[in-house]
């Protein structure tokens, strides 16, 4: 699989920064930082499938925020894997 941050960053609404080959920080006009990116799966579907996350690195309650309006807000996880409210 190949991602290329200048590609994303071309129709996000924030500036993203490629870490790895499948990992992608940004950081939200309210100062909150999020990794996101995707892992192998090992044993599904023959090593062909990905897993997909997303991480609050900033470990606090996001406010609402119109740009990530197609995520849901009790979805996101912290980076402690913590389910946030």
């Amino acid at each position: 699989m190949r991602l290329s941050a200048d590609r994303i960053n071309r129709k996000s609404p924030y500036w993203v920064i490629q870490l790895d080959e499948l990992t992608f920080r940004f950081v939200t006009r309210n100062g909150i930082i999020y990794r996101v990116g995707f892992y192998k799966d090992q044993y599904f579907l023959g090593s062909r499938a990905y897993h997909f996350f997303i991480a609050n690195d900033s470990d606090v309650n996001p406010p609402k925020d119109s740009a990530c309006s197609g995520l849901s807000r009790a979805s996101w996880r912290s980076s402690s894997g913590k389910m946030r409210q």
